[in-house]
């Protein structure tokens, strides 16, 4: 009795994770302007006056700004956009960081939210907007860190550039 119940539970689960009921560790999204062009390469540069770091006091001593433009400017480099040696970029990026919390009765929990901009340098229109969700864990170490950071942006830009073929 006790084995079927054990495999009941495990075909159940499986079920569930199969089906897409188990919750994701992030939720990430992005969208585009679809009359905005993409080329296969091109270059960006961080607009850090439209950057929205954290404000939380106990997220100060994480260095978020280095290590979010670290891992960005990497993942948008395999993508073939790199960060622009000239003062004339394609593109400009920035982010917002904001991170909320809940404390209740039932649960505590901190997420932070990541958006990444896109916006064309000649129109200054976005074009691209990323969008990651994530329970924030302060006692990560830095390489921790970068590889969430990572796995996000990965996720985040996985159809990056966009397809305008229609394919």
């Amino acid at each position: 009795m006790k084995l079927r119940f054990c495999l009941s539970a495990l075909v159940l689960g499986s079920i569930l994770f199969a089906l897409g009921c188990a919750k994701p560790a992030f939720d990430v999204s992005a969208v585009f302007d679809p009359l905005a062009p993409f080329p296969t390469e091109a270059t960006f540069s961080w607009n850090d006056s439209a950057n929205h770091p954290p404000q939380n006091p106990e997220l100060q001593s994480i260095d978020y700004d280095r290590l979010l433009k670290q891992v960005s400017n990497e993942e948008f480099a395999k993508r073939g956009y790199s960060q622009a040696a000239s003062e004339s970029p394609d593109f400009r990026l920035s982010y917002e960081l904001t991170v909320h919390r809940w404390i209740s009765a039932e649960t505590t929990r901190a997420t932070g939210t990541l958006s990444l901009s896109l916006v064309d340098a000649k129109t200054d229109n976005r074009v691209w907007l990323g969008y990651g969700r994530a329970e924030v864990l302060i006692g990560l170490n830095e390489k921790e860190r970068v590889e969430r950071l990572r796995v996000i942006l990965t996720d985040m830009l996985k159809n990056f550039p966009p397809n305008q073929r229609g394919e």
